[in-house]
């Protein structure tokens, strides 16, 4: 393998598999656990992963899969999408069951200090878009609320 490639090692693999063997779960399955009438709320990062951090990258993935996602009350899960055009460009999407939650984790000290060990990986700062998920693809799909204007309120 030559330097410049991005492929993990067999070690990086073995820190990245998920210590506690549960499943992500489907948009589907996430959705049943919202509250009657909400939605899923989280957020997408788009990101840059520093090359020579890549390995405590992974790490921090696996330390808030065994221990760090029991205090984050409400959460769902999350998927990291690797860009094909940048090395090391990615995009994390979390999900929470509210965004009462989300805001919760988002704005505990803990929740604070994890970030600034994860910010420590990245070439900057991550894009962050934060919203309500919902389906499109299904006969369940439904219109944003700000398109519904005070029926929506």
């Amino acid at each position: 393998m030559s330097t410049d490639s991005w492929e993990l090692s067999d070690e990086l693999r073995q820190i990245h598999s998920l210590g506690s063997g549960t499943p992500i779960p489907s948009a589907s399955t996430a959705t049943s656990r919202c509250k009657k009438g909400d939605q899923m709320y989280g957020t997408i990062a788009r990101l840059k992963v520093r090359k020579d951090h890549l390995r405590e990258f992974f790490a921090l993935g696996k330390e808030w899969d065994d221990r760090e996602r029991r205090r984050a009350i409400g959460y769902v899960g999350a998927e990291l999408m690797w860009e094909e055009k940048e090395e090391g460009r990615a995009c994390m999407v979390v999900h929470f069951t509210s965004r009462e939650s989300y805001l919760e984790n988002a704005n505990s000290p803990e929740q604070d200090a994890f970030y600034r060990r994860l910010r420590a990986c990245l070439e900057s700062d991550p894009e962050w878009i934060d919203g309500t998920f919902g389906r499109w693809d299904s006969a369940y799909a439904h219109p944003p609320k700000w398109s519904l204007g005070d029926a929506g309120q």
